[in-house]
């Protein structure tokens, strides 16, 4: 703003003849100073009255002394020019962030990560009204909330996934923790609920950490995403809550850590999702030494769980390890899937005649897919089932003949590892398969598997060799 006050001084000034080199713009102010009190003065008419001004300026204001003052004059003008300049830049420098709009009581609290002292009230308003306004940037500290955080056209940031905590404690269950809807990049943040609130029993949509959407708002989409984000104590990560047909689209997940989910990492159930991208996403489902008893280890369902209706999406480098799940992996309505790399690690089945992948009316290709160390405590254990042939939209299903094609298939210590004791590897189990295929799965499959790679430390390699697959013949093998 000064600077815009200034400049008209300096262009006034310079008309004047101030900066000229020589003696010609003071002679000019000369004649001008002295023009202007001669005819103020001429008014009074008194005797010998020009003389003396014409003295008294001649002196003063004469073009040899005028030099001095015409540089003492420009250079506290452009010294001024040059401050105002400077806090101009030093308020332009200056970021605005949540703790503007939260209520000054809490601030220290917030800042020294003291959950416990905080108004979750006038935390979770303060927050929200600074996302209302444009305002998304969440310094080093941690917020007490109790209620859904809504952003819409902003960008959250945090100062890191182990700086900027935002703690849920939220009564009801079926409350998230943050809703990031339309033109919404999340990013830098570690989201989690109180652990007094997770009970080890959530189901479909309780305890969800960010959900891509809210009623009365766009879902996260097009070119929004979330990024080097850390999320624990929740029944459910990421989810869209499937409260409409369509879900996110042209969205990316990206390097994301999801560490003990009561129930699901990813869940995504909605109809018409496309161009997605999930990438570097680890999901962590617990460690399982004696906790095999722990509701968080006996309610796991699923850690990536892909169904409805989703097209075109790029999935890569998606790592579930540890933990008693259902199944690692569903991919259920996935057309033309592109998918770089699945890493299953130290994952136990906890139940009987389950895969690690469901595999359901869809159709794409993994380029690397790794199986290593997982514990084996049920019989009918497959890596991969395979199920129907169909392409399903708002419940109508039509015959299709889908391919699952596979670069590497690798496999490495099964029924083995940490968390097997007796270390017997596969040799000695019952309806062990590497893939399956029910014999009631509708429509025609075809399969492909490029390598197969395996390595073992028992005396199990005669399966591995023969590789078990399809004992009912419901694929074509290609």
């Amino acid at each position: 703003m000064g600077v815009f006050l200034i400049a008209p001084m300096m262009s006034a000034l310079v008309g004047w003849g101030l900066p000229d080199a020589g003696e010609h713009g003071a002679a000019w102010i000369y004649e001008r100073f002295n023009l202007k009190l001669k005819a103020w003065h001429s008014d009074e008419r008194e005797p010998g009255a020009e003389e003396m001004w014409d003295t008294r300026i001649s002196t003063f204001l004469k073009p040899t002394d005028m030099r001095p003052v015409r540089k003492t004059i420009a250079r506290s003008l452009f010294m001024l020019v040059a401050i105002f300049s400077f806090v101009q830049n030093a308020n332009a420098d200056v970021i605005r962030s949540v703790i503007d709009y939260i209520d000054r009581s809490q601030i220290a609290s917030i800042k020294s990560h003291n959950y416990d002292s905080q108004n979750a009230a006038l935390v979770t308003a303060g927050i929200q009204a600074a996302f209302d306004d444009g305002v998304g940037y969440m310094p080093a500290g941690t917020y007490r909330t109790n209620g859904t955080l809504i952003a819409q056209n902003v960008n959250v940031k945090g100062d890191g996934m182990f700086q900027t905590y935002v703690i849920g404690d939220i009564v009801s269950a079926t409350v998230p923790v943050l809703a990031a809807c339309r033109s919404t990049q999340v990013r830098d943040l570690n989201i989690q609920f109180a652990t007094t609130r997770i009970t080890g029993t959530e189901t479909e949509g309780q305890r969800v950490g960010i959900v891509t959407g809210a009623e009365g708002y766009y879902m996260l989409q097009r070119g929004g995403g979330i990024y080097n984000v850390r999320i624990e104590h929740v029944g459910t990560a990421i989810s869209d809550l499937a409260e409409n047909d369509y879900g996110p689209f042209s969205v990316t997940f990206d390097t994301i850590e999801i560490e003990n989910p009561s129930f699901r990492g990813i869940d995504f159930r909605s109809y018409q999702r496309t161009g997605n991208c999930y990438r570097n996403i680890y999901i962590h489902g617990g460690d399982g030494f004696g906790t095999e008893n722990s509701p968080y280890m006996n309610n796991q369902d699923c850690g990536f769980y892909l169904s409805g209706q989703e097209s075109e999406s790029s999935i890569d480098q998606i790592n579930v390890e540890w933990g008693h799940w259902r199944r690692a992996f569903v991919f259920d309505g996935l057309s033309a899937a592109s998918i770089g790399t699945l890493h299953i690690e130290e994952v136990t089945l906890r139940d009987h005649n389950s895969a690690l992948i469901d595999w359901n009316h869809s159709t794409g290709r993994i380029q690397s897919l790794s199986v290593i160390y997982c514990p084996i405590i049920t019989s009918g254990w497959s890596a991969i089932n395979v199920m129907d042939a169909t392409y399903v939209h708002h419940g109508n299903g039509s015959y299709t003949n889908s391919l699952l094609s596979i670069g590497t298939f690798n496999t490495a210590g099964l029924n083995d590892g940490k968390k097997v004791s007796s270390g017997h590897g596969i040799s000695s189990l019952a309806d062990f398969y590497f893939v399956i295929r029910n014999s009631r799965a509708l429509g025609n499959f075809s399969m492909r598997v490029d390598n197969k790679n395996w390595n073992t430390f028992q005396r199990d390699t005669a399966v591995y060799s023969a590789w078990p697959k399809d004992p009912h013949s419901r694929i074509r093998w290609r």
